[in-house]
C-alpha cells in the first residue's frame, strides 16, 4: 500500500506538469494564431488601389495572350523591407479568391486563380498588380458595365476595395491568325499645357490583310475625354502596322486605367475588333 502511495506522489506532480504545459502550448498556440491574422489583416489593410478612372476592353471569345486580362493596381506599403517575389509569395499565400461586383451589387464573377505581381519602389514600399483571367463562360459583359468594388477574400476574413470608376466591356475580336496587337504604349503622364496623351498602337497582320480604317471604342465621356486622333501611321518591317495617337482630355486627370477596343477595316469590307495587349496607365 505505502508502494503505491510513493507511485501516486511522483506521479502527480509529473501529470500536472504535462497538463500546465499543454495549457501554454495550447495558448502559444492561439496567440500565434492571433498574430497571423494580425499579420494578414495589416497586409490586406495596406493594399490602396491606385487607379481612379478605369476602362477595361476584353475578348469575348478568345482567352489567347492577354485578350482577358482584367488588371487590378495598387501600391503597397509594409513595416519591413521584402524582396518583391517575397512579397508575391505572402500575397499568394493569404489571398484565397476575389470577387467581382457590379454597381447593383451582384456578383459577376468569382475566381481563385489570382496572378500577383510586385515592384520594390524602395525599402518596404511596392506596387502591386493583381491579374484574373475568367474564362469565357465565367464572365460575358456584352455591353459597358459599371464595378463597383472588389473583394479579396482569406481563410477567416475579407476585404472590400471600391472604385470611383470601372467600367468593363468585352466584344467578339478577330482571331489571332488573322490579327494581334503587337506592341503597345504602357505608362504615361497627360502634358498639363495640352491635356493630352500619345500612346501608340501596334498591330501585326498575319494574314496579308492591310488595314483600311483605324478606331478607338470606349464609353462617351470616360474620364473626360473630349476626342482622339490618329496623327501618324508607320509600317514597320515585321508587318506590324504602328498608329501614334493623340487623346486630348478636358480637364488634367491622373490614376487613368485605359485599354480600349481598337476597331479596324481590312481587306475589301471586313470589319472586326482587337483587344490591345497591354491598358495605358496614366498617373
Amino acid at each position: 500500500m505505502r508502494q503505491h502511495y510513493k507511485i501516486f506522489f511522483v506521479l502527480a506532480p509529473i501529470s500536472i506538469l504535462i497538463v500546465v504545459l499543454f495549457l501554454i502550448w495550447v495558448n502559444l498556440r492561439r496567440q500565434d494564431n492571433e498574430i497571423e491574422d494580425i499579420y494578414v489583416e495589416c497586409i490586406l489593410d495596406g493594399l490602396r488601389l491606385t487607379q481612379e478612372s478605369t476602362f477595361i476592353a476584353f475578348s469575348e471569345n478568345d482567352v489567347t495572350g492577354f485578350n482577358r486580362w482584367i488588371p487590378f493596381y495598387f501600391e503597397l506599403h509594409m513595416h519591413y523591407d521584402y524582396t518583391a517575389s517575397e512579397i508575391e509569395d505572402i500575397l499568394e499565400n493569404i489571398a484565397n479568391t476575389l470577387t467581382l461586383y457590379s454597381e447593383n451589387r451582384n456578383a459577376l464573377f468569382s475566381t481563385n486563380q489570382l496572378i500577383w505581381t510586385a515592384v520594390r519602389l524602395s525599402p518596404a514600399q511596392y506596387n502591386i498588380t493583381l491579374v484574373v483571367i475568367p474564362d469565357t463562360d465565367e464572365l460575358m459583359i456584352t455591353s459597358a458595365t459599371s464595378v463597383e468594388r472588389i473583394v479579396i477574400s482569406t481563410d477567416k476574413t475579407y476585404h472590400e476595395y471600391l472604385f470611383s470608376t470601372f467600367i468593363i466591356e468585352s466584344r467578339m475580336t478577330i482571331s489571332g491568325d488573322i490579327f494581334y496587337s503587337s506592341r503597345v504604349s504602357i505608362e504615361t503622364r497627360i502634358n498639363a499645357e495640352t491635356l493630352s496623351i500619345n500612346p501608340n498602337y501596334g498591330i501585326a497582320s498575319m494574314a496579308g490583310y492591310g488595314i483600311n480604317n483605324f478606331e478607338l471604342i470606349f464609353p462617351a465621356g470616360f474620364a473626360n475625354i473630349l476626342e482622339y486622333e490618329v496623327i501618324e501611321r508607320q509600317s514597320m518591317d515585321d508587318d506590324v502596322e504602328m498608329f501614334a495617337t493623340v487623346i486630348i482630355f478636358s480637364s488634367y486627370e491622373e490614376s487613368i486605367v485605359f485599354r480600349p477596343f481598337i476597331r479596324i477595316e481590312y481587306g475589301y469590307s471586313n470589319v472586326g475588333y482587337i483587344v490591345p495587349a497591354l491598358p495605358v496607365f496614366i498617373n
